[in-house]
């Protein structure tokens, strides 16, 4: 309430002001406002004198209203959202966010305050999550939607799904050696069939350069004027070679000339 001796007239930014803020006469005034802060008025009288008085409206500290502000649409599993939060009184003047306010977080997220008003979420379970605050009997709620990623599946599923996927990548491995051990046997398998076939190869072919004449150099009666060709085997049996091609042979202790016949 203001008094003044005499009737004046109320002015606020070169406006006249209206009855509702101002009202009164005689030099008797009541005044009110909502508005939160500095407020200067002139007054002015009949007889031309006037001057001004300044008040300052305090807003009250008692949150009628919440604002709520989640700077993301969606987030990636254990990555983290920023939120932002405006108090208001019954007057719509903003007033700083009580330290009383909790931040309540559904999927077990995580919140850490950053200034007044703001908070950093740390996501850790997938899908939609809510994001509530409350206050002075208050509360406001929005949502986000928490994108899965493998390592946040494995994050939020604790201890055992680290066992469960660490399983898992034993199995995997002991497959794949089971894998190389069978494909190295039956590469084996095919070596050995390999050199069992030369090994066959090998003898047939002994076999056969053994019932023919080979041997040592002649060391027995010696080569013919007939023979082109003359040699003794180990077995000391001579072998010689006519000059139509024809393979001869003579036995150890004999005298005659056999012609060989396959």
């Amino acid at each position: 309430m203001e008094t003044h001796s005499r009737r004046v007239l109320w002015t606020k930014d070169n406006k006249p002001v209206p009855a509702t803020e101002i009202e009164g006469s005689s030099g008797v005034y009541n005044w009110s406002a909502t508005k939160a802060g500095v407020h200067t008025y002139k007054f002015r009288s009949p007889s031309g004198a006037q001057a001004e008085w300044t008040v300052t409206v305090s807003a009250h500290q008692t949150v009628n209203r919440i604002e709520l502000t989640i700077l993301e649409e969606s987030v990636l599993q254990l990555e983290s959202f920023d939120i932002e939060v405006r108090t208001l009184d019954a007057w719509e003047n903003e007033i700083p966010v009580p330290p009383e306010t909790q931040v309540k977080l559904t999927g077990r997220m995580t919140a850490k305050a950053v200034e007044n008003g703001k908070w950093t979420i740390t996501t850790l379970d997938a899908e939609e999550q809510t994001v509530a605050i409350s206050v002075h009997n208050k509360e406001v709620s929005g949502t986000i939607q928490v994108d899965g990623t493998f390592m946040g599946f494995f994050e939020a599923g604790g201890t055992l799904y680290y066992a469960g996927g660490i399983l898992a990548i034993l199995v995997v491995i002991v497959l794949l050696v089971v894998i190389v051990m069978v494909l190295r046997s039956g590469s084996s398998d095919y070596d050995d069939d390999d050199d069992d076939d030369d090994d066959d190869y090998d003898d047939e072919e002994s076999a056969t350069s053994s019932a023919g004449p080979a041997g040592p150099p002649p060391t027995l009666g010696g080569k013919e004027d007939w023979m082109s060709d003359y040699r003794v085997d180990e077995d000391n049996v001579e072998w010689g070679e006519d000059q139509d091609g024809n393979w001869w042979y003579r036995d150890p202790g004999a005298s005659d000339w056999s012609e060989w016949a396959d």
